[in-house]
């Protein structure tokens, strides 16, 4: 147990600590957070899965600047064959159990 533990998470906003709690409720294994991936920088990321999540808040994702660079950071990190989930806080806040429902979704398990 004590060789997994990678110390607390570095979870900067509210979002990102309400998903965090989230996950963990659900027994799901703890992804890496705030960790650069494919030279970005993503909420959470399970490299086991090939997933990465990016938790959107209105400040920081509600405008048309925004709205482009995300598109632009989904196909980055897609041509390495990894998998993106947007989550918003009001569907975190609202539909919790349809956001896990997302995630278990997406995850890729190795092949055999």
């Amino acid at each position: 147990m004590l060789a997994a533990y990678r110390g607390p998470a570095d979870t900067p906003s509210k979002l990102e600590r309400g998903f965090r709690k989230l996950i963990a409720h659900a027994g799901l294994p703890e992804p890496q957070y705030n960790v650069v991936v494919a030279g970005l920088t993503f909420d959470a990321y399970w490299p086991q899965w090939k997933l990465v999540v990016e938790v959107d808040s209105d400040p920081y994702h509600n405008n048309p600047r925004a709205f482009e660079n995300n598109r632009i950071r989904d196909a980055t990190v897609q041509k390495h064959d990894l998998r993106v989930l947007r989550v918003t806080g009001d569907r975190l806040d609202n539909a919790p159990g349809a956001v896990l429902a997302d995630v278990l979704a997406l995850r890729r398990l190795p092949g055999p």
